[in-house]
């Protein structure tokens, strides 16, 4: 069984009309998890096209699922096989910029469920930004690990990690704004 991925989306700069679309998608998701695959890619998960190697190319992992959308807060929840869809986050910035949104700003964070990896992802026009750190380099990079030695083969959550990777990301949140300001 593949590691679950979540990604958190957050959007800036949404048009009424984007955000409408959002907002449907969290409706139609209570009924329909792959609510997403008729208006960004024009078929439903049960075409006979939406296979493994279809996922793998258009989505990046070889599933994917709505988890949560709320308009009110401005996020997105999706959960995944293995890695990060940033396909898919690329297909849904081109869709949401074409409904009026040119400024959008697309930012996500990436969290393998061991965690075997942590990421970052966003966009701003023809601007992407993407890191992603591995286990072996968790102390390195973030200053922290998510579990703790508790005794010779026992480990305890790290109540820290998650304060850690919030800092880590806003770090690079911050990267990527002056990489839009530079650019712009």
């Amino acid at each position: 069984m593949a590691n679950n991925v979540t990604t958190h989306i957050t959007f800036e700069n949404l048009s009424p009309k984007a955000k409408d679309f959002l907002a449907s998608l969290s409706e139609k998701r209570k009924e329909d998890e792959y609510c997403y695959m008729i208006p960004l890619y024009g078929m439903d998960v049960n075409d006979e096209k939406a296979n493994y190697d279809w996922f793998c190319e258009n989505i990046g992992p070889k599933w994917m699922y709505l988890e949560d959308v709320d308009m009110d807060i401005g996020y997105m929840n999706c959960v995944s096989a293995w890695s990060a869809p940033v396909p898919f986050m690329d297909r849904l910035y081109e869709y949401l910029v074409s409904l009026d949104s040119p400024d959008l700003i697309l930012w996500a964070t990436i969290e393998d469920e061991m965690p075997n990896f942590v990421g970052v992802y966003g966009r701003h026009g023809e601007d992407s930004y993407q890191d992603e750190i591995v286990e072996d380099f968790y102390q390195e990079e973030i200053g922290d690990v998510p579990f703790i030695a508790d005794g010779e083969d026992d480990f305890e959550f790290n109540d820290n990690w998650p304060e850690a990777v919030s800092t880590w990301s806003d770090n690079h949140y911050s990267l990527f704004l002056n990489e839009i300001k530079t650019n712009g």
